[in-house]
């Protein structure tokens, strides 16, 4: 957060998509920062557990971060496919 975007409230919106856009997962909620005493930008961190989230099949993924519907961050997640052998689902 910009020092000007501290001390309010602020939506915060996380969406995780498959390779060709669509929406796997997503979770949503309100953050508040404290202005910095030396008027600086703000670092916030977030643990975010994504519980039974499926990918339907490899490739480039990826996390959105969203503030106030504005995108601040794209991170990448690259799915592989688990060579036969190790994968214990294969018959």
């Amino acid at each position: 957060m910009t020092a000007p975007e501290t001390g309010r409230e602020h939506e915060v919106r996380f969406v995780l998509l498959d390779p060709d856009g669509r929406e796997l997962a997503g979770a949503n909620g309100v953050v508040r920062t404290s202005p910095p005493p030396d008027g600086r930008d703000t670092v916030i961190t977030f643990a975010l557990d994504l519980w039974n989230v499926g990918f339907e099949r490899p490739g480039d993924h990826s996390f959105r971060i969203l503030v106030d519907g504005s995108e601040r961050k794209r991170l990448p997640l690259v799915v592989d496919r688990l060579p036969a052998e190790l994968d214990s689902t294969v018959n």
